[in-house]
């Protein structure tokens, strides 16, 4: 072999060998490179977990499910009596004059339920309706209905539904004021007459052969508010007014034997729990779901208030009064408390809970 080949073969292993190391070199720094790669993305998502230990360790997140309230809406589906039985009362005081306090403040808390009480205290004298004598039954309340707030536990507890209807029934307080409370939870006295009635006016009442007597108060507003309806072609008249004890337990009676006892309370009161034993109470012209579809009843939506009524059991309340919703049935309660409960959308049970809690302390 010449020494002119011998050159060129090693010439050829020399470049092949530098081939081969630039390869591995390259290799190698592919290698090293996707090393700190793994390194880098390792690091970073360790930085990541630890920001969010962080925020649950420090920052934990409260899971709060609302207890829900079951509220009943269905119609009235039968009538109601539309007789009255007259009083031989000749009695007529006037009725004790009651001043009231707006209802503005509280009405907002009384229809909601709040997150848990912070270390659940049960304590609840920060409420401004809070009634001393009835501290153990808040705090027995509260322990039954962990999620729901102080103001709601008070406001329940003080219309008594820590009880079932017709359950801790009590005397009811001060029977011939005008606004006297007479529900599933007080009960007038069977000999009870109110001392003021007097007969309805003849045209505004239906022609139906009876006599119809009212609180002279109610009486006269009503007469008011007749006239005023009259102005703009619509008729209201009463259909049923004051009740005696016997002619209400009488209806009762009547009713439960008829639908069952469940069913009849909730159209029907015992006797010592119905309204119109009271002679604040009407009926206007239908005792009858069909009354909601006229244009009396509308009439009445916009302006029973300002001549002191009430619709006194409407819709979404079955759970407050104990009544399904009856578009026929008004309470008089005076121009002032009529026109602040239908400003505030509170039942004249929340009112008696929040503004004159302390006539049952």
């Amino acid at each position: 072999m010449t020494s002119k080949k011998r050159k060129h073969k090693r010439s050829k292993g020399a470049l092949l060998i530098r081939r081969i190391a630039i390869v591995a070199t390259l290799l190698l720094v592919l290698f090293l490179l996707g090393r700190l790669i793994l390194i880098l993305m390792n690091l970073v998502g360790r930085e990541q977990e630890d920001v969010v230990t962080i925020n649950l360790t420090t920052e934990p997140m409260e899971i709060f499910v609302p207890e829900q309230t079951t509220e009943i809406t269905t119609e009235a589906s039968t009538e109601a009596n539309n007789s009255t039985e007259a009083s031989n009362s000749n009695e007529i005081p006037s009725d004790a004059n009651v001043t009231t306090e707006s209802i503005t403040d509280v009405s907002e808390n009384l229809t909601t339920e709040s997150s848990t009480r912070s270390n659940q205290t049960l304590s609840f004298n920060h409420i401004a309706y809070y009634i001393e004598s009835r501290a153990s039954r808040y705090s027995e309340h509260a322990s039954k209905h962990p999620l729901k707030s102080d103001e709601q536990i008070v406001l329940e507890v003080n219309m008594n539904h820590d009880f079932s209807f017709y359950d801790n029934i009590q005397p009811a307080v001060m029977p011939n004021d005008l606004l006297v409370l007479c529900n599933k939870y007080y009960k007038l006295d069977a000999s009870f007459t109110p001392t003021d009635l007097v007969d309805v006016k003849e045209g505004y009442y239906v022609n139906d052969g009876k006599t119809y007597k009212l609180a002279s108060s109610a009486h006269d507003a009503f007469v008011k508010m007749a006239d005023a309806a009259k102005e703009e072609g619509l008729n209201l008249k009463i259909i049923s007014a004051y009740r005696t004890n016997s002619f209400q337990a009488n209806l009762y009676e009547k009713y439960k034997d008829r639908n069952g006892q469940t069913a009849a309370d909730r159209f029907s009161a015992r006797p010592g729990h119905s309204e119109h034993e009271t002679g604040l109470a009407i009926d206007i012209n239908d005792v009858s779901s069909a009354f909601e579809n006229t244009a009396e009843f509308k009439w009445l939506q916009n302006n029973a208030h300002k001549y002191g009524f009430i619709l006194r059991y409407p819709k979404n309340s079955e759970h407050i009064t104990g009544y399904m919703y009856e578009s026929w049935h008004y309470r008089y309660v005076g121009e002032t408390l009529a026109t602040e409960l239908v400003s505030a959308d509170i039942t004249f049970d929340a009112y008696h809970a929040t503004v004159l809690y302390e006539r049952y302390e």
